[in-house]
């Protein structure tokens, strides 16, 4: 993640340049594309994570601040902020390039850490930390079902008590107990999904009115001969649809972040390269809409 930014110590090396001047944060109308709003200026470094929870606070990961951010839609002002601005960490109180935040009905909410750490790290309404698993994957040893090499993206599957990880550099998704139910304890691996086009799995996200969990591949190495898609997933019978944008005009280049309508209608993929874009693709059937 922007290698020469950071030094071996995972430090920012640019915090002295400031924030963004610019406003990070755009609310757009999902019908007509129009820009309707936006902030945050002055606030961030490196945006990476945008996550959205059931009461519509926005939560915010900064990979170069080493931080989670949980603001509110009113007021438009930071209600929690979790780790030390520009330093990287392992312990409870602090991240090192955090990449995304899925948040429970009952407000307990789990951050993917991240880029330098392999784990992820469930904390409670309030902020405090309740509980964390995964361990980096080791050259040589056995791949075992907690390992994980870049936690890049989460779904919360709170119907199955399931929190699922799109583990980026070992092309593939893992799904773990939330402990959102009672006598259940977060972090036991429960199932995964290794699909031979997957690859390098950038994002992912579940929509509950469909039953399906969703997410989009990208570029990396050797990659040649695995072309970007969109994946659909059953979780329980792990059948999973694959459709290729580009067979519908699209061409991802460099997808980064996916996300769906609440009723399951709509996918979103947030595309980085050429030019920064927001795909809107219709889901039924996997077809692009009139």
């Amino acid at each position: 993640m922007y290698p020469s930014c950071f030094n071996l110590s995972n430090v920012y090396q640019n915090l002295e340049k400031g924030p963004i001047q610019e406003d990070v944060l755009v609310g757009i109308d999902s019908i007509t594309g129009e820009q309707l709003h936006s902030w945050g200026r002055d606030r961030f470094f490196l945006p990476h994570g945008l996550s959205v929870d059931g009461r519509g606070y926005f939560w915010i990961t900064d990979v170069a601040l080493h931080q989670v951010f949980k603001v509110d839609p009113a007021s438009l002002k930071t209600s929690l902020v979790l780790g030390t601005a520009g330093v990287p960490g392992s312990d409870q109180s602090h991240f090192c390039k955090p990449t995304d935040v899925a948040v429970a009905r009952d407000g307990s909410f789990f951050v993917a850490d991240g880029y330098c750490n392999s784990r992820i790290i469930k904390f409670s309404a309030e902020g405090e930390f309740l509980l964390e698993f995964g361990r980096p994957t080791i050259s040589g040893l056995t791949d075992a079902g907690n390992t994980l090499n870049v936690p890049h993206s989460l779904a919360l599957l709170e119907n199955y008590d399931l929190i699922c990880v799109a583990n980026r550099e070992g092309e593939k998704i893992q799904c773990f107990t939330a402990g959102l139910e009672a006598n259940s304890q977060a972090g036991r691996f429960v199932l995964q999904v290794a699909h031979p086009s997957l690859s390098r799995v950038f994002a992912i996200r579940y929509s509950q009115a469909v039953n399906r969990l969703y997410a989009v591949n990208g570029v990396g190495f050797g990659l040649e001969d695995k072309p970007i898609m969109i994946f659909s997933i059953n979780v329980l019978s792990s059948e999973v649809q694959t459709w290729n944008p580009a067979e519908d005009g699209v061409v991802l280049k460099a997808p980064h972040g996916l996300t769906v309508s609440q009723d399951g209608h709509y996918l979103y993929v947030a595309d980085l390269s050429p030019q920064p874009t927001v795909w809107k693709f219709e889901n039924q059937d996997f077809k692009l809409p009139a």
